[in-house]
């Protein structure tokens, strides 16, 4: 019966999971950045919950399916992920590194603006303008994520308009062996 429910279960993740809108964007270095988005109908008596994720190093899109499912079943109508560059459905530099199993990246700045590139120019505008979002990231997402708090805090970008303030890290690959700002 337990195994008959999960089997359930993931049909109805795998439904919501297609039923997200596919897009992308050229981040740096020229690199196509695929991502994905679930943006439930506005209701105007209910703020619906937004979350943004930023997956771990060799992870991608399709292994958040179930969370995805999840988090939409628990409250959150807006749902934004990403791969990064050289990771899942994204581009990689193939003239630096030809061998398509190996991730390359010129800089790991790419990947902060990448980021930030996503959550300013298409996240944000799929937002209400009161709506907040928080930032769900494992592991070097956490990592991003951190860098792109500091990147927005250095240039003063307002409390209220920026993406990065709220994170929830989950094992962000970081060495903690001093005080973290």
């Amino acid at each position: 019966a337990a195994e008959q429910q999960w089997r359930q279960k993931m049909r109805r993740a795998r439904q919501f999971f297609v039923s997200g809108q596919p897009g992308s964007f050229t981040g740096a270095a020229g690199v196509q950045i695929v991502t994905r988005m679930w943006v439930a109908a506005e209701k105007e008596d209910k703020e619906e919950n937004a979350i943004l994720i930023l997956t771990g190093w060799n992870e991608n899109i399709l292994k958040y399916k179930e969370h995805i499912y999840d988090l939409h079943r628990n409250g959150f109508g807006k749902i934004f992920i990403m791969d990064h560059q050289a990771q899942g459905l994204s581009g990689r530099l193939v003239d630096k590194c030809p061998d398509t199993q190996l991730s390359y990246v010129d800089s790991f700045d790419h990947y902060v603006c990448d980021a930030l590139h996503f959550a300013r120019e298409i996240v944000q505008p799929n937002l209400r303008e009161s709506q907040r979002i928080g930032v769900l990231a494992h592991s070097m997402g956490g990592l991003i994520a951190m860098h792109a708090a500091l990147r927005e805090q250095q240039e003063q970008v307002p409390l209220d308009e920026r993406v990065f303030c709220r994170l929830a890290l989950c094992a962000p690959f970081i060495g903690l062996k001093a005080a973290v700002p």
